[in-house]
């Protein structure tokens, strides 16, 4: 279900500043050493593999409210391991672009750095696009309009929850939580929108 990628900042400052650099530190363990050292060729999608790791351990420290150097020192790895692994995986490699283009832009949301997330995002889209694969097409718009919606850019995030409630239609009952959640998002948007015009 969809819902299990809405972003929750709790607990992490707005601004991780440094995440996107990969300030903060080394990690204990630096995973990326394990595919260069001593013939270890993962390749791209064991790279990404390391980089779930590494966000998984974000998630959770975040969850375990553990200090920020410890969160950005996570976030950073796994950002900077899928950014390895898409440098690694061949343009022909669609669906595993995608997949690390769409993680990417989540880390890039829990970081605060919507800007970065979004272009991953929208990245995953067109991918999901060219192969036809409608269904993550949505979820991808999906993540799109909560970056925008978290941005206040509500306009943009609306149009985009509107693309993807279009996307899951398609499926009918078989998406019927999805289609939910997509609706609540779009009650959001226009609440947001309504308060801030001075309405309801």
């Amino acid at each position: 279900m969809i819902g299990e990628l809405f972003f929750d900042g709790s607990g992490l400052p707005d601004d991780l500043g440094g995440a996107q650099n990969g300030a903060g530190g080394e990690s204990d363990v630096d995973l990326g050493d394990l595919i260069v050292g001593d013939g270890g060729d993962f390749g791209g999608l064991g790279v990404g593999q390391l980089g779930l790791v590494a966000y998984e351990r974000f998630r959770d420290a975040r969850t375990a409210k553990r200090p920020v150097e410890e969160l950005v020192r996570h976030i950073a790895e796994a950002a900077r391991l899928y950014e390895q692994a898409l440098d690694m995986m061949p343009a022909t490699a669609v669906t595993d672009r995608g997949i690390a283009h769409n993680q990417l832009g989540l880390i890039y949301c829990d970081a605060g750095d919507v800007d970065r997330a979004l272009h991953h995002y929208r990245q995953c889209v067109q991918y999901a696009d060219k192969v036809g694969d409608i269904f993550s097409a949505g979820v991808m718009r999906f993540n799109v309009a909560i970056a925008l919606l978290q941005a206040d850019r509500l306009t943009d995030a609306r149009a985009y929850a509107e693309a993807a409630l279009a996307n899951f239609r398609t499926f009918g009952d078989r998406a019927a939580a999805d289609i939910q959640d997509t609706e609540r998002i779009i009650t959001d948007i226009d609440q947001a929108v309504a308060k801030k015009t001075g309405g309801a």
